[in-house]
């Protein structure tokens, strides 16, 4: 995976020398990457790591998952960046569910769906599970990843989020996926047991 030459972070050895205990390791060379995830094992350790996204020369898309600033990111590229963290029987939502399909700054956990009836995931970090039904029409596969389709995400950040935090997201979400949220709060008008309905309408309402 090509990207630019990087600086060295340090000198190089001598044959038979040992390393200064002082001096950071040399990142691995970029061109030696294959990879279109990178993680700190393939550049040489932490330190060689944070040279690498300090410098520009590694684009971080989730804890300790970058890509190269050539790669494009795409929907897929982030759904691999997060997809061994997510159970197989769950489902990731919310605003992680609009991060994957927009893009922008990565949430600060990964909300995970797990259906009623089903183990429940352990809480790990940056994983926040939480128990929810989502229909089989409200699923989409990204990168063998699943996630919530454009319209229930619309849902349920419109009922989980914060209400600024939600309408952003929601009209990014909309521009980016053609949501029509019509149609969304007709969804919403026949769900009678979902939670915080009124409060769901209200945002709704306004982001249209």
């Amino acid at each position: 995976m090509p990207i630019s030459t990087i600086s060295r972070a340090a000198v190089p050895l001598s044959a038979g020398r040992a390393a200064h205990p002082w001096r950071l390791p040399e990142p691995h060379r970029p061109s030696d990457i294959r990879s279109e995830l990178v993680r700190a094992g393939d550049v040489g350790g932490g330190a060689a790591w944070q040279i690498l996204i300090r410098d520009g020369l590694l684009a971080e898309l989730w804890h300790g998952v970058a890509a190269s600033p050539t790669v494009p990111v795409t929907a897929e590229l982030r759904a691999r960046a997060v997809r061994d963290l997510i159970p197989t029987h769950t489902t990731l939502g919310g605003l992680s569910a609009v991060w994957i399909l927009t893009g922008g700054s990565a949430p600060a956990t990964l909300d995970v769906i797990y259906p009623p009836g089903t183990h429940r995931p352990p809480a790990t970090l940056g994983r926040a599970p939480r128990q929810a039904h989502v229909l089989a029409d409200e699923r989409v596969l990204v990168g063998k990843l699943a996630i919530t389709a454009p319209l229930r995400t619309v849902l349920d950040v419109a009922t989980r989020v914060p209400k600024d935090d939600a309408l952003a997201a929601i009209r990014v979400l909309t521009k980016a996926c053609g949501v029509d949220l019509e149609a969304a709060r007709r969804s919403l008008d026949l769900r009678f047991r979902w939670p915080r309905r009124d409060h769901a309408r209200a945002v709704l309402a306004q982001a249209a």
